[in-house]
């Protein structure tokens, strides 16, 4: 359900260095910069060998940002990546940052028209999203419609909620975790690879590979 105190322009920027510091906050001691050049890498070998990504594949990389993850699963393998982001310049700036033709950066709005037209991914991702999504079950639920069946959804995703509000961050206590079990297939749940994640996120985050039904 949407919150009507809801930010929905919080994850507007101006430059990368100013996304960058909203996509990965300084933690126990570790700036922006140093967590995005230490935990990107474990992280999206993990998501490759996850979700079995391999040339010609179009995975779906949800809450894209900048394309953090999308640049670097970019130049590991031919796939293609559509990037999806409630923000209008973080998709811009994805499309500067990723510098690839095999990218294409895009709205929900614009996803769930692709979706009903009949476009299907074998793969999707979304790596710490869902704790700020304003409608996390409407986000589920395009997710499913938009994979293939026995297609494959990799999620990293802090425990609680934490939305951007006109009073601050806000827990609207959805489990996100429950609400993912009820539309998708637990393969299994793991913990980040090592580095990938601050201690502090790894003690109050969920990690998990999931099927279509």
């Amino acid at each position: 359900m949407k919150d009507s105190d809801y930010l929905s322009n919080f994850f507007e920027v101006g430059n990368v260095e100013e996304a960058k510091q909203k996509i990965l906050t300084p933690e126990n001691g570790f700036s922006t910069e140093e967590r995005w050049q230490t935990e990107t890498t474990p992280l999206a070998n993990m998501l490759l060998n996850k979700l079995e990504i391999s040339e010609g594949d179009t995975v779906v990389d949800y809450g894209c940002g900048i394309g953090r993850i999308s640049k670097y699963l970019l130049e590991k393998v031919s796939c293609n990546v559509i990037g999806v982001d409630i923000s209008k310049s973080m998709r811009a700036l994805a499309e500067f940052y990723c510098n690839n033709e095999a990218f294409m950066s895009c709205s929900t709005t614009a996803l769930k028209n692709l979706t009903d037209s009949g476009f299907r991914a074998k793969q999707a991702f979304c790596i710490w999203v869902l704790q700020h999504a304003e409608d996390p079950i409407y986000d589920l639920n395009l997710l499913h419609d938009l994979l293939i069946d026995r297609g494959y959804f990799f999620v990293l995703n802090l425990d609680g909620r934490c939305l951007p509000t006109i009073d601050g961050w806000k827990n609207d206590n959805i489990n996100v975790k429950l609400e993912i079990e009820k539309i998708f297939r637990v393969v299994e749940y793991f913990s980040p690879p090592k580095d990938s994640v601050t201690d502090l996120a790894r003690l109050t985050s969920f990690c998990g590979l999931f099927q279509k039904r």
